[in-house]
């Protein structure tokens, strides 16, 4: 079954209200917030021709924050972020 999903797709398992346990596929749809920040990345290092650590210390002088606040930004995680988004926004 999980081979058959195509990309953009999440396969699901939950328990319905009922008891059965039953299965879903749904669209992944990005979270605003999340492409708000990409488009960030990808004109920082695109436009502005920061690297990766420069790229980092404009986010955070600007107060943006990852998904989970306790946690800091990381150069791979930028440059992860930048590939997903690079040519997209």
């Amino acid at each position: 079954m999980l081979s058959a999903l195509r990309k953009g797709h999440v396969f699901e398992r939950y328990r319905s209200a009922d008891g059965l346990l039953r299965s879903s596929i749904q669209k992944i749809v990005p979270y605003k917030v999340e492409v708000k920040v990409g488009r960030i990345i990808v004109r920082l290092i695109e436009r502005e021709g920061l690297n990766y650590s420069q790229t980092i210390r404009v986010l955070n002088e600007r107060g943006i924050k990852k998904r989970d606040p306790n946690s800091v930004w990381r150069p791979f995680l930028i440059s992860k972020i930048y590939r997903r988004w690079k040519g997209k926004l």
